[in-house]
């Protein structure tokens, strides 16, 4: 499966730090973004607990229909460093300095109050309005 494929995914891990708010400029438009990292549970990935982490970059972008960023606000007072979430957005793969670097744009931010059965369950709770086609994502295999 192709992960750079413009999908939306869910991805699940710990925040790396505490949401920080910038003030940028796209397009000549002045907009607040709120930036994190996430660390990956590597046994998603099917991946032993012993190797590297891996990373994503997260950006929550404002509300296109008014430029709020009432949702990064959300995010930021409902999580941060060390938080256990579930993520839902955009994912890129992009490489910088000879290393693949993640980054996905943001669309929910859902905190896990407790550890699962198994991840699409955590889905569905995190997420009631998503369809039952995109808990087949192999990001979000039982843990």
């Amino acid at each position: 499966m192709n992960l750079n494929d413009g999908q939306e995914r869910f991805l699940k891990g710990r925040l790396g730090k505490d949401w920080i708010r910038k003030e940028v400029t796209s397009q000549g438009v002045d907009k607040v973004i709120w930036e994190s990292s996430l660390a990956i549970d590597n046994r998603m990935l099917g991946r032993s607990k012993d190797d590297p982490t891996i990373w994503v970059s997260l950006t929550a972008w404002p509300d296109r229909r008014d430029n709020s960023d009432a949702e990064g606000q959300a995010y930021a007072a409902g999580s941060g460093k060390g938080h256990m979430v579930v993520v839902r957005g955009k994912l890129k793969e992009g490489e910088y300095n000879g290393e693949q670097k993640w980054q996905m744009s943001v669309y929910d931010v859902a905190p896990m109050l407790m550890p699962p059965r198994d991840g699409a369950q955590a889905v569905k709770q995190a997420f009631p309005g998503a369809t039952e086609e995109k808990y087949d994502d192999p990001m979000m295999e039982p843990f």
